[in-house]
């Protein structure tokens, strides 16, 4: 009969486990470990430059002009803006006219960034009423663009695909109501055209060109106060 042979190095490895001494551990100090965060949401904060509001100053009753037209106010107001956000994101603007009721749509407005007469009565806003006559339109145009300090192009967006409606360009009009009407907001490109920017600021200068209602509509008997107003409101893309 055949043996099976087990070998000897486990016989001789008992007694020197057997052997082996028992240290007896005594306990030290200790101290906990604490690992924290918070994560926060997007957040930012937009802030106006320059004047608020945005004043043509006293204007001449003899300078208002009785035609169908309206009188252009001559000059653009221009106040910058700058909106910083806390982390690296993407946002998106659009204004809301809060006088709509008494924007005049036959009025012949001009593009503050062309000089050209505005194409559209779509983007304009209203003046508010004197007595219960309007006072005229304005439209609120938005160029010098940045992304931090870098330079930005500007464009439409629909707020929720990202889809790009108009072809992003140096300065653009700003159509009023656009979120409520259309879901579309404005906003930031750099070199990737197919993609709003991603930053921690933004920036650029708001122009406003207005025309006052004709003569005969109003009454300058004890001053006519325009009373344009409307909000600014930014949407994280």
């Amino acid at each position: 009969m055949k043996l099976k042979r087990i070998p000897m190095r486990l016989f001789c490895a008992l007694p020197l486990l057997a052997m082996q001494p028992v240290w007896a551990l005594s306990l030290g100090p200790s101290t906990n470990i604490n690992v924290k965060g918070k994560i926060e949401p997007r957040s930012c904060a937009v802030q106006l430059m320059g004047s608020n509001p945005i004043s043509f100053g006293n204007i001449s009753s003899d300078n208002i002009k009785d035609e169908s037209k309206g009188t252009d106010l001559g000059n653009t107001a221009a106040v910058p803006f700058k909106i910083t956000c806390n982390a690296p994101t993407q946002v998106g603007i659009s204004f809301s006219d809060n006088r709509s009721n008494s924007v005049v749509k036959s009025l012949t407005v001009v593009d503050p960034l062309t000089g050209e007469k505005v194409d559209s009565d779509v983007t304009y806003y209203g003046l508010g009423t004197s007595g219960e006559k309007n006072i005229g339109s304005y439209v609120v145009s938005l160029d010098g663009a940045k992304v931090a300090e870098n330079a930005a192009t500007v464009a439409s967006v629909n707020a929720q695909t990202l889809t790009v409606a108009m072809d992003p360009a140096d300065g653009v009009l700003i159509t009023p109501n656009s979120y409520s009407l259309y879901r579309m907001v404005f906003t930031w490109f750099t070199s990737d055209h197919n993609a709003p920017a991603q930053g921690d600021s933004f920036s650029g200068t708001l122009k406003v060109r207005a025309t006052v209602n004709k003569k005969s509509e109003l009454d300058f008997s004890s001053g006519v106060e325009l009373d344009g107003n409307a909000t600014m409101t930014v949407y994280y893309l």
